[in-house]
């Protein structure tokens, strides 16, 4: 036997000595219950309570936020809105002229030309002005603007539901008649005698308020003249009220009014938060048809064409425009995204605020977002499969379009739903170029109108002077609660796709 075989016949058993010796250790440890895991040491520990304790402040402040949200937007639902206490009632000295054409539910203008080309009813011109209220049927209406053929009204007012009318019924205009003391009031009289024209709008446990007094009413009388009230309340002093006061009317803000209605105007007692779910999800539908196809094609070229040196470069690029802040977006949405489209299409086809080049530079600024997600999801994917399919005769682009992204869906899905956030949740861009004034559902497919988004209109309202604990101040609250549960069903639906659709490779 030579030297060497002996060398290493002596190394092997000193490793098998070794082993054994490791092995009667863990066994003896290990049946001791000793935990043979190395005793952190100061410097880790602190470094693990740390993490901890930023772990416990991250869930406070979320839980912290939404109590915030939910108690102010309770205290907006438990509010009232005062407005003017009036009747309505149909001015006789107009003549009442039947719409020469049927109306849908959605149409915003009212043709008054018959099949001959002549306007209904002999008319020589339209007798209606801007700012009158008409009634078609049940429902009221706010006459905007009067052409030479048409009117253009705000449908569904003062409570009523836009509906579809047939041809042939009358149009009636309306007189607003307000409400006031029919005379002096003292402190201790409970029968208010009012001054007004047609049926009273009151309704037994309203609460109304005269001069800084709220009174809650008991009685309505028949006859339309007088209202029965309790004085006092809600803690206002009862005061002696002069002869002529107007009479305001309450309204509160119910959670079926905020879900389903489609007109957003606290100031007068309207409350549906509908027309600022429309531009949202306008702006984020034209953002995601942007960013969709855009990010999803720079992370497949990331991921399985690009060179080292081009994916070393390009990169970086794309964090660049994550890293660019939205006000500068914002600004380039109106000051280029908007006269392009308006060159494109005509001035009078675009607004100068519109939700389309919101929506457009907004797909711009989540593309990195998009990409840089599904870049990883793709990468992801074993190497394995890549050379299974090129084994089986397949091109590099069948391999991506039928391997790889099946492979990375659950990331690439996640993905998208993230950048959906992140443009549900974009402020700046939407309240810069997207406009002012709730879109209503009759401009939900003309995005290139204006609408007011949901974080657009927080952030054009919350800027004025806004008095604490007002309507108006916990409609804020309100409306970012349902942005907060918009949001949440995304990322729930996010992860659930992940889970689903996930692909777990060995």
């Amino acid at each position: 036997m030579s030297s060497m075989e002996l060398n290493a016949g002596n190394q092997l058993g000193a490793l098998s000595q070794k082993g054994q010796l490791l092995a009667s250790v863990l066994q003896n440890e290990t049946t001791d219950g000793i935990n043979i895991n190395k005793r952190p040491r100061v410097g880790e520990i602190i470094i693990q309570n740390l993490l901890l304790i930023c772990g416990v402040v991250s869930i406070v402040t979320t839980v912290l936020i939404v109590y915030t949200l939910l108690n102010q937007a309770i205290g907006f639902f438990n509010s009232l809105a005062w407005l003017p206490a009036r009747t309505l009632t149909v001015n006789s000295s107009i003549e009442r002229v039947a719409i020469p054409n049927p109306i849908d539910a959605t149409s915003t203008e009212i043709s008054l030309v018959t099949e001959a080309g002549e306007l209904v009813g002999a008319l020589q011109r339209i007798p209606y002005s801007e700012g009158q209220m008409i009634r078609i049927g049940d429902e009221i209406m706010l006459v905007q603007s009067v052409g030479r053929r048409a009117i253009t009204v705000d449908r569904g007012t003062e409570g009523s539901t836009a509906t579809n009318h047939e041809a042939g019924i009358p149009i009636e205009v309306l007189i607003s008649n307000p409400i006031r003391l029919g005379e002096e009031l003292s402190a201790t009289d409970n029968q208010i005698a009012l001054q007004t024209v047609g049926t009273l709008p009151f309704t037994v446990e309203q609460v109304i308020r005269i001069h800084n007094e709220d009174m809650r009413i008991i009685e309505v009388a028949a006859d339309n003249t007088s209202i029965t009230v309790e004085r006092g309340y809600n803690g206002t002093e009862a005061i002696v009220q002069p002869s002529g006061e107007a009479v305001m009317a309450s309204k509160q803000p119910s959670l079926t009014e905020f879900l389903t209605h489609t007109k957003w105007q606290p100031q007068i007692g309207e409350f549906g938060v509908l027309p600022l779910v429309y531009a949202t999800l306008m702006t984020t539908i034209i953002a995601l048809l942007v960013a969709v196809p855009l990010g999803l094609g720079a992370a497949v070229y990331l991921s399985e064409y690009a060179s080292p040196r081009a994916r070393s470069t390009l990169k970086p690029i794309l964090e660049i425009l994550a890293g660019v802040p939205t006000v500068v977006y914002g600004f380039f949405a109106i000051t280029f995204m908007t006269p392009l489209l308006r060159g494109l299409l005509g001035a009078d086809n675009v607004s100068i605020y519109n939700m389309a080049s919101a929506g457009l530079v907004m797909g711009v600024m989540i593309v990195p977002t998009i990409s840089s997600i599904s870049e990883d999801a793709l990468s992801a994917v074993p190497r394995s499969l890549r050379e299974a399919s090129y084994g089986l005769g397949a091109t590099k682009l069948e391999t991506i379009v039928r391997v790889i992204i099946p492979g990375a869906l659950s990331g690439i899905i996640a993905a998208f739903i993230l950048g959906m956030s992140r443009a549900v949740g974009e402020t700046m861009i939407v309240a810069i170029a997207a406009g002012a004034g709730p879109a209503s559902a009759i401009n939900f497919l003309k995005p290139f109108q204006a609408g007011e988004t949901m974080t657009g209109h927080i952030a054009r309202i919350s800027g004025g002077d806004l008095s604490y604990g007002s309507i108006d101040y916990n409609s804020i609250f309100a409306i970012g609660l349902a942005l907060f549960v918009m949001t949440l069903i995304l990322n729930l639906i996010s992860g659930f796709i992940a889970r689903r659709f996930r692909e777990v490779y060995q």
